[in-house]
């Protein structure tokens, strides 16, 4: 198959196995779930069992008979259940189970939808399910690059190579990294397919949700706003659409909650409320938003792969002053923190980094890069000017 790629994300699924009794991969529909489970484990797990709970039959027997239902795994066998949030019924069972068998590794469970928010699901599980989330491919898995590489800032400022290629990345800006579709070379197919994406999972999983009078429509009407208004925040959306921003904030909660969209908080000295952003670049693109747009969401989901990955992820935040002013990134860790400030040109004048160099007074020992077409340093001021794809 043409999207089958090796995902980093196994290495954190195969080390939480070994730990826990109960592991959640949690993620957007179609973003691979399933074929890590059911494929890319084989062969590195002796024996895995999988179930689907997409099919009626095996659901509506989860539902009446959980226990009986988790019969069918063998004690030595790794048993995934792929949309188990559609049977809550089996989490207790699952809590029975693990409560008498403390044995790492037992259960493998998928979501297209945060555990978290169902109550009786986040009680039962508690303190026994180590979960994990699956995003989009980074440009390095779409192309097929097996290696997972870490930023570390300090030597992306003073490398000159670059990993990819600048063909590779805008391909990838207007394709994305969704398994599904982004090897589709035909413009219009990939478009129908998106569509046919959104249209599912708004019009179908959206509704679904329980206790939430939702708007379709309007659902839509705000992944659109994401893609394409300046400042992707529910009140300048509310403005736009001129509806209520508490219903905005509703709709907003709910497209969260499928892993549709993904939130940036303020950084603690910035002005301002959170951002969002769309699950994938390609959405950006299906909307109309614009280069820098497609930059910033391509970006966050690398940074957000990244994150996946390390055992303390870094706080991810946007700085914007007050006179509205935005770095798109601040990355903070326990050793130092990172600036990155997305520019849609190829170079940028001395005075666009004004605000980069206004943080870094603020924060000092902060790294501090521009992303733009073309390289500059500035290392007196611990400024770096560096190509998109140097973030690859």
């Amino acid at each position: 198959m043409a999207h089958v790629r090796k995902r980093y994300l196994t290495l954190q699924i195969l080390s939480r196995l070994k730990f826990s009794p109960v592991v959640a991969i949690c993620g957007a529909r179609q973003t691979g779930k399933s074929l890590l489970a059911r494929e890319l484990l084989k062969g590195k797990i002796p024996s895995i069992s999988y179930r689907t709970l997409d099919k009626k039959g095996e659901r509506d027997f989860a539902i009446s008979n959980p226990d009986s239902f988790l019969s069918q795994y063998e004690d030595n066998q790794l048993a995934i259940v792929d949309e188990a949030q559609k049977a809550p019924e089996l989490f207790d069972a699952i809590k029975a189970r693990v409560d008498e068998n403390r044995k790492p590794g037992q259960f493998l469970l998928l979501g297209s939808t945060e555990f978290s928010l169902l109550q009786n699901i986040r009680e039962s599980l508690t303190g026994r399910m180590s979960r994990v989330r699956l995003y989009p491919f980074t440009l390095a898995e779409s192309l097929k690059d097996e290696k997972f590489i870490d930023w570390n800032f300090n030597t992306i400022k003073k490398s000159e190579n670059l990993r990819f290629r600048r063909s590779q990345l805008i391909t990838f800006l207007e394709r994305g990294g969704m398994p599904g579709f982004f090897s589709i070379r035909e413009n219009t197919v990939r478009h129908q397919m998106i569509k046919d994406w959104l249209d599912l999972t708004v019009q179908r999983d959206l509704m679904r949700i329980p206790k939430l009078k939702l708007d379709y429509e309007l659902a839509y009407s705000i992944l659109e706003k994401l893609a394409i208004i300046e400042e992707p925040t529910a009140s300048e959306i509310a403005k736009s659409l001129r509806v209520p921003t508490l219903k905005v904030q509703t709709h907003i909660k709910a497209l969260s909650s499928l892993f549709i969209i993904t939130q940036v908080s303020p950084h603690l000295k910035s002005t301002g409320k959170d951002h969002w952003y769309l699950l994938d670049v390609a959405f950006v693109k299906f909307f109309g938003g614009d280069f820098r747009r497609q930059l910033q969401t391509w970006l966050l989901n690398e940074i957000l792969v990244r994150n996946s990955m390390r055992q303390i992820p870094r706080k991810i935040n946007y700085f914007r002053n007050s006179k509205g002013s935005m770095i798109d990134f601040i990355l903070s860790e326990e050793k130092y923190k990172v600036a990155l400030q997305i520019f849609d040109c190829e170079s940028v004048y001395d005075r666009d980094l004004n605000l980069l160099r206004s943080f870094g007074g603020q924060f000092e020992g902060t790294i501090l890069f521009a992303l733009a077409g073309t390289r500059q340093d500035h290392p007196k001021e611990n400024l770096y000017v560096r190509a998109w794809e140097s973030l690859g």
